[in-house]
């Protein structure tokens, strides 16, 4: 794994970091050209001792539904009792 380089004070053994991203894939189009599509969602990146151990991408749309927001909760939930768990 790698190390965070950029880890923010004050934080225990254990930390997780939470980002909103845009990922990008390559799809092939008709004709076969092929193109960039860009969807956003939320990154959860949980740290141990400064190195990355585990990586969650959770997709998020313009009109998420009652489970997107309840898959969300619970992999917040999850992340932050992970955390909690080394202080």
């Amino acid at each position: 794994m790698e190390s965070t380089g950029g880890k923010p004070s004050g934080c225990p053994g254990r930390w997780v970091q939470i980002l909103l991203r845009c990922r990008e894939i390559d799809v092939e189009v008709p004709g076969g050209n092929r193109e960039t599509l860009c969807y956003p969602g939320v990154l959860l990146i949980s740290y141990d001792h400064d190195r990355k151990v585990a990586e969650t991408w959770l997709p998020i749309g313009s009109e998420p539904t009652e489970n997107d927001d309840e898959r969300l909760i619970q992999h917040l939930h999850r992340a932050l009792l992970w955390q909690a768990e080394a202080e």
